[in-house]
């Protein structure tokens, strides 16, 4: 197999997974007004489709923000929250992680390496975590970690490769949504010997 960019490799088996089709082509949208494109239904910042009076949430959305169940929920409830009146702010969404489940596994959440490699405002730092106790008992030996950091020195990023990537990307979601500082993490006590708590500590010789 021959990849666009000249990379050439063998393989027993390829498998196509770039996505989901939205299911929108037969219900007939444009008749009343709502406009769709290739990604799904389009709709502004409260969640509203070109018709102001119907919404639209979850994965037939046209959107960058990973297309996950948690993700779907926390839109239906911003929109609950719309309808009865509990909010007239535009929808923020927190840094979601993605996974993709691999061999091994990767995972990322918030600023990408690419977007940090192109402005200034950021700053990419390695972690080898195959030099750690815990990946190495569990002969994983390539797992990895990006970490992006703000001039603030805040956490606002990171890339992860290894088997336990999907449940150590999760520990780094309230310490980026939540901006914590190097002395919030040394109030917080995690379960140990585990994979989950050891980048949390590391973190520290980073953070402000």
């Amino acid at each position: 197999m021959k990849t666009s960019k000249g990379s050439t490799f063998q393989a027993d088996m390829v498998f196509d997974t770039t996505g989901r089709v939205p299911n929108t082509h037969d219900i007939n949208l444009a008749s009343i007004g709502v406009e769709t494109n290739r990604g799904g239904v389009i709709v502004n910042d409260h969640m509203q489709t070109t018709v102001a009076h119907i919404y639209a949430s979850g994965d037939v959305v046209a959107k960058t923000i990973p297309r996950l169940t948690p993700t779907t929920t926390f839109e239906s409830l911003y929109i609950a929250d719309i309808l009865l009146g509990h909010t007239t702010a535009s929808i923020a969404y927190p840094a979601v992680p993605s996974v993709t489940f691999t061999l091994p596994r990767m995972a990322q959440i918030g600023v990408s390496t690419a977007e940090a490699a192109d402005a200034d405002e950021y700053n990419v730092y390695d972690i080898n975590f195959a030099q750690l106790g815990m990946f190495a008992s569990h002969h994983d030996t390539e797992a990895k970690v990006k970490i992006v950091l703000n001039q603030q020195k805040q956490l606002v990023g990171a890339t992860l490769i290894g088997d336990v990537a999907p449940e150590i990307v999760n520990t780094l979601v309230p310490i980026i949504n939540h901006k914590y500082t190097k002395a919030d993490l040394n109030k917080t006590i995690y379960a140990f010997p585990t994979p989950s708590a050891m980048l949390p500590m590391l973190l520290m010789n980073f953070l402000a």
